[in-house]
């Protein structure tokens, strides 16, 4: 059996005389939950990088995209055989893949009202597995659909749903306890024998639930739920998906844009439930570049505060999508990060999908961006995913 790592984080506050902030301190003890080796080595591995590496990141960056006319591996349910038979955008320009393959699990048929979807399980769990025995790192959200009406996760699709009865309707409720106990069980399903010792392990995943919570575009969003009851929410699920089992997990908290440490902590749920502190950012990159590093600064004060990585969770020009300079790559997106020693400690990046010419986020084959996409590769500061199995990012490192 694989070692696990037992994470401890029972919290106990003891208050002096009056009560005052600084005068509380925590003693932390007693058993939580666990996390395998592969996934704790993983966490630890972001510290490790901090300052030396910024990881890339790309959006279902081997199910479809661009190159060649457009292509569509999901739709056709292609299974790759072979790790390096996945197609990629990046890889067709830098003949490398990305460190870290964001995916969404909304695809799967977690609802039960789509079984076409069970070929997306498939191929999905075909590339997550690939992704790792290649030295990848996965990561997934997932736009839950509404567990109150049954409808999508944007709440401009449909009229406004009571989303308190998460809370207060058994059925609602156990409906939203299905759809976590099948993720669950889908990334328990995930295993791979990367070490080739005869034994296959639990593939860590990072996984960022409940994404953009202070913005009102999701039905979880500040709109339908309080801060309390959003943190009930996170909570919930995350408590269920423990007693499900569920050991590979490192969980990402990431708010879309904010001016200020308390609204980004607004609906943070607690250390306990946390293990990323991340951020969505789009247009910043592109306009207001000044706003972006304010926002990176006190996102990386935030992380060191809390002993937790930072990472761009989700990014892009604008929400529209598209790459709008040839100089996009070294001077909008690597730049930030390289002209501040705090800005550095961004674990890494992550960019939305490719799904259409009038809506990608990374280059292919034949963009006006290329050569500087190529440039901002061979950056010593970047690492993809080739150099990133070579450092080998699921085991343990002596610390120097």
């Amino acid at each position: 059996m694989k070692k696990r790592t037992t994470i401890l984080t029972i919290t106990i506050v003891f208050l002096t005389g009056c009560f005052h902030l600084n005068e509380i301190f925590e003693l932390r003890t007693g058993i939580e939950h666990t996390r395998t080796s592969e996934t704790d080595a993983l966490y630890q591995n972001l510290f490790f990088l901090q300052g030396k590496k910024l990881l890339f990141g790309h959006h279902d960056s081997t199910l479809y995209g661009l190159s060649n006319g457009g292509w569509n591996d999901l739709k056709e349910n292609k299974i790759n055989s072979a790790i390096y038979d996945d197609y990629s955008d990046v890889k067709e320009v830098c003949g490398d893949y990305p460190a870290i393959f964001s995916w969404d699990l909304y695809i799967l048929d977690y609802t039960g009202n789509n079984p076409a979807s069970l070929g997306n399980d498939k191929v999905l769990k075909n590339r997550i597995i690939n992704t790792y025995l290649r030295g990848g790192i996965n990561t997934s959200c997932w736009h839950m659909s509404n567990p109150v009406n049954g409808k999508g996760a944007f709440t401009k699709d449909y009229p406004k749903a009571d989303m308190s009865k998460i809370f207060t309707d058994n059925k609602i409720q156990q409906k939203l306890y299905e759809w976590i106990d099948y993720i669950s069980f889908f990334i328990n399903s995930l295993e791979a024998d990367r070490d080739n010792d005869g034994i296959a392990e639990k593939i860590p995943v990072i996984f960022r639930p409940y994404h953009e919570m202070n913005g009102n575009w999701f039905w979880w969003g500040k709109k339908d739920l309080s801060p309390q009851q959003f943190k009930q929410l996170w909570k919930l699920t995350i408590d269920r998906m423990r007693s499900n089992g569920v050991e590979n997990i490192l969980i990402a908290y990431s708010p879309d844009s904010f001016i200020s440490e308390a609204e980004y902590l607004r609906r943070y749920p607690g250390n306990d439930y946390v293990d990323i502190l991340g951020h969505d950012n789009y247009s910043n990159f592109q306009f207001f570049p000044g706003r972006l590093e304010r926002k990176l600064d006190m996102l990386v004060k935030i992380a060191d505060r809390l002993h937790k990585p930072a990472a761009i969770t989700e990014m892009g020009s604008s929400p529209v999508g598209g790459v709008p300079y040839t100089n996009w790559w070294t001077d909008y997106i690597l730049r930030p990060f390289t002209t501040s020693q705090s800005r550095s400690k961004i674990s890494y990046i992550v960019t939305w999908r490719n799904a259409s010419p009038e809506h990608y986020y990374a280059p292919y084959k034949r963009h006006f961006s290329n050569e500087n996409f190529i440039e901002f590769y061979k950056n010593d500061y970047t690492m993809f995913e080739r150099e990133l199995n070579k450092f080998d990012i699921y085991k343990f490192k002596e610390k120097k």
